[in-house]
């Protein structure tokens, strides 16, 4: 810029330039690349001086950088004017850069194209598309020749060796897989290739057909290229396909938002369609038709990997993908079914088409089910409906296999301890695949049945866990629009129950139960609270089917077990609630035979065990409703005199038995029930411990009036369910199972009292069995005085009580002890009212009222 503008001279630069030079070579490659630089710029900026004054110092330069690096890096006409070039030299180079740029950047290379030489394609497209039994080398080498001959570009046999690919997929294994990953081992091109023909229709708003996915799949399968090198061509991006889902996800919340509020109107109640994709959007998404094709032919570990990358709640509401997702689970499964459907052989059932690959091969054992058709189902969900013989087939192989994991019955058999079997997949199974698709189907009276007898091989708290889930926790959106719709339904139809339509209404609660079991019964049972409708509503009950039986016991405890205060708003009595729930459970349990028992008993045992004796109701309810066994509250002189009877006088006198048609076999199945869950002994000693619990430690801060009442409940139920146990068991049957009074005692912490009243009976048939086994062995019983009878009966009675009596003066003070004997106090612990005292009068009245009613 100096030199340019005039206060340097020339010379004087280029000597500089001399003596740099000797230091550092490379200063005479910058000072060109400077000079290149002030050359360009000149037409732009009127400030860099003379153009003479420049071209004379380029020509000065050129002694010390060379003409050949100024004609790399100058432009012609500068290096002309330099007078570097002669004015011909000049013209010959410009013309050669011309051509060569031409040649470079715009001469076609590649000439021989479809549309003008089809003789070399032709031939090509023959030889790739038969099948015949060519090795890989001889297809190579024809290839070769073809390409060689007909000067055919390379790109182009590889386009159309994948449209023949596409054409005839059937011939991926023998044919084309192999002649691709020799002719083009390279991932990344053919990701290209097949990318462009994604863009190409994306571009221009067509769809791709289903055969260029199905060959991206075995591409894939086969490790010919990546996912992610493809993943990334196909539209639309991540961000539509989360919005959609987001948006779906809304309208479900939605919906949910506006059932939830009981008070609204029928008026107000606007119908929400179920949950409805729009075809034009999964036509135009090509990663969906991805993961469809993936399915089709069988590919796991490409499905896998698509379904990782959406979310499957929606993604199955598309029909292709889910019947393709159907079809793919009953190939999976179609050996091993056939060995566990316990179908007879003539029935052979429907034949599913095989997919292309079916990766990995079809299960035979219980435990490659979890490899894909497990995973699979539970992605499927609720959508399972579609396909009513698949979810069978589930059904049955799912209860072939708790049936070997729990061979001696669900009641004696812990779930097994390693968490990876496939048990608990089958838990899964039926929580997320099973009972959802049950909820989307329409009057599944049959299906209901099967699942029970898949449900009947779990314990009870498997099962109501599976109950809670399906019943509480639904996230899915198909599941919400279900709900809310037969949410409506319900509503409508249990609001009119009453005396005069209880058959009417049976019905149609029955076939609401079928699909929607807990929200039927949430309902009805808070209907029974509010309005107390308790008859009509469990009268309404007897069309359930098992599975919804027992969905209604659970239903029932979760309303007992509810956070609500159990007690009344003034706090001195139960709460109204609780009364009209327990009397519900009580008749339930009562009228319906087949309806089990056993998760109520241990309800109340667990209650009791977090010291919560208020729940001592529901226990009296059922006892009270299946024996018959009640204890009055208020009881007269003549009801107080005819207890001392039998039990003819007490249920013709003093009313302490149900008049029930036939108590007896309700009774029956409630003692079947305590005997098999071992809960008779655990029971007594929780009831008789609530006594001192109630008062000391419950009722801490409730009203007097209400610790009474408490307590009082506390002894009536300890008293009924101890003269319920008398009545059904045999008194072989009660000793067997009432521990000793010491066990009593001592292990479950009972006092005397309480002791005694279980113990009594105990000592009773002990002394009856051991004279009677007495006279049967004594040969000379008959010919013994009556006094000689009464001295083996009493020797025999005291060396029973004895023990008693130890027991009983080792747990009492001495105070006590000074004041009765212990013989009394053994005696009079041990003996009931009627032993005491014989009603003649309660007896002479009812002969007369007899003899009168004649």
């Amino acid at each position: 810029m100096v030199a340019l503008q005039g206060t340097t001279k020339i010379d004087a630069i280029i000597a500089s330039i001399f003596e740099l030079k000797k230091k550092d070579p490379d200063i005479v490659s910058s000072f060109t690349d400077a000079l290149s630089i002030v050359d360009g710029n000149f037409g732009i900026s009127n400030c860099l001086g003379s153009k003479e004054k420049f071209f004379q110092l380029v020509k000065e330069f050129e002694k010390v950088a060379g003409e050949a690096l100024l004609k790399e890096r100058l432009d012609f006409e500068t290096l002309e004017n330099s007078g570097v070039l002669k004015t011909k030299g000049s013209r010959i180079l410009s013309a050669k850069h011309i051509k060569l740029r031409t040649k470079l950047y715009f001469k076609q290379h590649k000439f021989n194209l479809l549309r003008e030489e089809t003789e070399g394609f032709a031939k090509l497209i023959t030889d790739v598309s038969e099948n015949e039994n060519h090795s890989i080398q001889e297809k190579l080498q024809a290839l070769g020749s073809l390409i060689g001959c007909f000067n055919l570009d390379p790109n182009r046999v590889l386009d159309l060796i994948l449209e023949a690919f596409e054409m005839h997929p059937e011939l991926h294994s023998t044919n084309f897989i192999p002649l691709i990953k020799s002719f083009m081992p390279d991932s990344r091109v053919l990701s290209e290739i097949m990318g462009f023909k994604f863009s190409s229709f994306h571009e221009s708003d067509d769809v791709a057909p289903s055969s260029l996915f199905v060959i991206v799949v075995l591409l894939l399968e086969h490790k010919l290229i990546k996912l992610e090198d493809i993943y990334s061509w196909l539209s639309p991006d991540e961000a539509a396909l989360s919005e959609y889902a987001d948006e779906e996800m809304q309208k479900a919340k939605k919906v949910l938002c506006k059932m939830n509020k009981l008070s609204m109107k029928e008026g107000e109640e606007g119908e929400e369609p179920l949950l409805t994709l729009e075809d034009t959007f999964y036509g135009s998404n090509q990663k969906l038709g991805l993961l469809e094709a993936a399915l089709v032919v069988g590919s796991w570990s490409v499905a896998c990997a698509l379904l990782n990358k959406v979310s499957t709640d929606w993604v199955m509401s598309f029909s292709p993908i889910c019947n393709a997702a159907l079809n793919f689970v009953h190939a999976s499964i179609e050996p091993i079914y056939r060995i566990h459907s316990a179908l007879p052989e003539r029935l052979t059932g429907k034949q599913f088409k095989r997919p292309l690959v079916l990766s990995p091969p079809p299960a035979t054992t219980f435990d490659q089910l979890k490899t894909c058709a497990f995973p699979l189902l539970k992605m499927i969900g609720p959508y399972g409906f579609k396909d009513p013989i698949l979810l069978q087939k589930t059904i049955r192989l799912s209860k072939a296999i708790l049936q070997e994991e729990l061979p001696s019955g669900r009641k004696h058999v812990e779930p097994p301890s390693d968490t990876n079997s496939i048990y608990y997949d089958v838990l899964e199974i039926i929580e997320e695949y099973v009972l959802p698709s049950l909820a989307m189907l329409e009057s599944p009276c049959a299906f209901s049945e099967e699942i029970w007898g898949l449900m009947k091989l779990l314990p009870y708290n498997i099962r109501f866990g599976r109950y809670s889930a399906w019943k509480n926790n639904i996230s899915h959106p198909l599941l919400i629009h279900r709900k809310a719709e037969q949410f409506k339904k319900v509503k409508r139809y249990a609001k009119i129950i009453n005396k005069d339509n209880v058959k009417y209404m049976g019905r149609v609660l029955g076939k609401l139960s079928h699909s929607s079991p807990g929200l039927l019964f949430d309902y009805v049972i808070y209907q029974a609270q509010v309005f107390e409708l308790i008859t009509p509503v469990v009268d309404s009950l007897k069309f359930l089917t098992s599975l919804s039986q027992d969905i209604l016991v659970y239903c029932l405890i979760e309303a007992l077990a509810a956070d609500k205060d159990p007690f009344s708003e003034d706090g001195k009595s139960i709460g109204r609630w609780l009364k009209a729930v327990t009397a519900m459970v009580a008749q339930i349990f009562a009228k319906y035979k087949s309806i089990e028992i056993e998760p109520m008993l241990h309800f109340v045992k667990n209650q009791l065990k977090a010291k919560k004796s208020v729940f001592l109701l529901v226990l009296k309810e059922i006892v009270q409703k299946m024996s018959g066994v009640e204890q009055g509250d208020e009881i007269s002189t003549v009801q107080l005199e005819a207890m001392a009877g039998g039990e003819l006088l007490r249920s013709e006198a003093a009313g302490f038995f149900n008049q029930q048609r036939n108590p007896r076999k309700t009774a029956q199945r409630l003692k079947d029930a305590l005997v098999e869950s071992k809960l008779i002994v655990p029971l007594c000693s929780l009831i008789a411990q609530q006594l001192k619990i109630t008062v000391y430690r419950e009722t801490l801060h409730v009203e007097a009036k209400l610790v009474q009442a408490l307590y009082d409940q506390c002894v009536d139920t300890f008293t009924q369910f101890g003269n319920f146990l008398v009545t059904v068991l045999s008194p072989e049957e009660y000793k067997n199972t009432i521990p000793s009074l010491e066990e009593l005692c001592e292990e479950y912490g009972l006092d005397l009292g309480s002791a005694s009243f279980l113990y009594r009976p105990v000592i009773s048939y002990s002394i009856n069995s051991t004279w009677e086994s007495t006279m049967k062995a004594n040969k000379n019983f008959r010919s013994m005085s009556q006094s000689e009878k009464d001295d083996l009966y009493l020797s025999i009675t005291t060396d029973i009580m004895t023990p008693v009596k130890q027991q009983i003066q080792a747990r009492l003070p001495s105070k006590v002890l000074d004041e009765f004997s212990p013989q009394f106090l053994a005696t009079f612990w041990t003996l009931s009212y009627s032993d005491l005292y014989v009603p003649t009068g309660s007896y002479s009245r009812e002969r007369e009222r007899a003899k009168k009613s004649r």
